[in-house]
């Protein structure tokens, strides 16, 4: 159904990120992350592709290092209280405890 949607609007962000995501769920990872970056090189500041990329690194490719830096890009741009901020904030620290590293609270949006 994505794939359909792309080829009418190539540019649908939204149909991106879905598609990425889809892929990234039946093992396709790096196609997937492939159509997530697209819909990023558009519209870089869109917290659902940020979302789908991080939690693709983290969990279909365990690049904890590289899905750290994705959720503290998401967490900077939702507010401290939006619904997946704390989601995001625990998927900062359980990527820095499989990396062996300091287990300090990922910033918020408006932290140093």
């Amino acid at each position: 159904m994505y794939e359909r949607v792309l080829r009418e609007d190539m540019h649908n962000v939204e149909a991106l990120i879905h598609l990425g995501m889809a892929l990234g769920g039946v093992g396709e990872a790096d196609r997937g992350l492939g159509y997530v970056d697209r819909a990023l090189a558009m519209d870089p500041d869109n917290p659902h592709a940020l979302w789908v990329k991080a939690v693709t690194l983290f969990e279909a490719k365990a690049q904890y290092a590289e899905s750290i830096a994705v959720w503290e890009r998401f967490l900077a741009l939702v507010p401290e209280s939006a619904r997946d901020a704390g989601t995001a904030r625990g998927s900062v620290l359980r990527a820095r405890e499989r990396l062996g590293g300091p287990q300090r609270p990922a910033p918020g949006k408006g932290s140093p």
